[in-house]
């Protein structure tokens, strides 16, 4: 789950799973709640038999997953939440999870952080703690803990229970808990497995996620993003003060609709201004030269080293690298290759460096027989080594994350 396509590309295998595979195990009609948020599954079992069985057919449901499965009776834990089962009555009071090496990291706020981000943080925290805590008395109690734990960290009493009392308000409409008064026996919570639709990776139902199109605009959708800042909500409220003159006419109505439905986007801030994210250089390094091809600079000691000329073929497959751009010792940002004189193997690498000073990294690693670099591991199975001729493969634009700069290969 490192990179940011991870969340989704798991959202589409798993759903693909739910639907070939998961709800057609023979035991799936035994299931009496099934819930799943990304990659995590949550499943509640009618009786005790034949447990062991389901759990065998979704290990072996398909081959390039690898379920870690957890079977309890009377408390499980899923994501940031506890299930406890009561069998009085029949119920799956909820409450907050927290591993024993957990802990609440909430910076202190400076004096020029903006009221609404304080706002707006302390009041995400006490709407969690109301739809994940289904029983009152719990959740005043989790209440009073963060309260004073925000006090500590400096936020205002006052707009701590103000909040409070906002969403104490409102717990039971607005925000309540996922498992309100715990599941009943008389809820119905899964599907049978012939109907059983997968929920989507937003939560909402299919109907809800891929709205039908209509010929009348009060049911079409238009998004307008809104930079996040401290006047976004002033205009959210210019565009609905003003929305019956945006949609006065027939045809812009039935493009926008009969409501706006903002999205937010970020703005750029003074970390973006100093990083230089948008320098011209970044996006698309300069070419010096109408030549193109790869050269030496005849002025350096790995020139001899280098390969020459406007392309290359591999000897393997036969298949042909045109150089587009003029590379030198010199050339920085690039991806270069490796390629072997004696077996005429090759090796990809990559630099920000001057292609030289990476070149006698190399060189320097191959005399000393350096086991971690990849060249001289290579040299080391030769009896006879005849050395490596190098060349740019394309020069690539930098990206800027955070403290860390990197290349984006192509």
């Amino acid at each position: 789950m490192g990179a940011k396509l991870a969340p989704a590309y798991a959202n589409l295998v798993l759903a693909w799973w739910e639907i070939n595979s998961l709800v057609s195990l023979p035991d799936f009609n035994q299931v009496y709640l099934y819930r799943k948020y990304i990659d995590d599954l949550f499943f509640v079992w009618r009786v005790t038999d034949n447990l062991h069985l389901f759990i065998n057919q979704i290990s072996n449901s398909i081959p390039f997953l690898k379920f870690k499965i957890s079977v309890s009776g009377k408390v499980v834990s899923f994501l940031d939440i506890q299930i406890t089962f009561n069998s009085n009555t029949l119920s799956w009071p909820s409450s907050i999870y927290r591993k024993s090496t957990s802990e609440i990291i909430i910076y202190t706020t400076p004096v020029c952080t903006p009221q609404f981000i304080k706002h707006n943080m302390a009041k995400g925290q006490y709407i969690r703690l109301s739809r994940i805590i289904s029983d009152d008395s719990s959740f005043f109690n989790e209440c009073l803990i963060f309260t004073k734990f925000l006090l500590d960290r400096g936020y205002p009493n006052s707009l701590l229970q103000s909040i409070f009392t906002e969403v104490k308000s409102l717990r039971h409409t607005k925000f309540p808990p996922i498992i309100l008064n715990g599941f009943t026996p008389k809820h119905n919570n899964v599907l049978p497995h012939h109907n059983y639709i997968p929920p989507t990776p937003t939560g909402l139902s299919p109907s809800q996620h891929s709205p039908t199109p209509t010929n009348t605009g009060t049911d079409s959708c238009s998004y307008f993003p809104i930079p996040i800042c401290r006047d976004s909500n002033a205009i959210k409220r210019v565009f609905c003060n003003n929305w019956d003159i945006l949609t006065s006419s027939q045809d812009i109505n039935f493009k926008l609709g009969s409501s706006p439905v903002f999205t937010h986007k970020k703005i750029k801030s003074l970390q973006l201004m100093l990083e230089n994210r948008d320098h011209p250089f970044l996006v698309s390094p300069p070419v010096a030269h109408q030549i193109q091809g790869m050269f030496t600079c005849n002025k350096c000691i790995v020139c001899k080293w280098i390969f020459t000329g406007s392309s290359y073929t591999f000897k393997h497959n036969n298949f042909l690298v045109e150089f587009k751009g003029y590379f030198d010792c010199n050339s920085m940002f690039v991806v270069y290759t490796a390629i072997c004189t004696t077996c005429f193997s090759f090796y990809i690498g990559k630099t920000i460096r001057k292609l030289s000073t990476r070149i006698k990294e190399h060189l320097t690693a191959i005399r000393k027989s350096d086991p971690n670099n990849a060249l001289a591991k290579h040299s080391i199975s030769f009896t006879t080594f005849t050395g490596f001729n190098f060349f740019v493969l394309d020069c690539v634009p930098l990206v800027f994350g955070g403290k860390n700069i990197y290349l984006e290969v192509k």
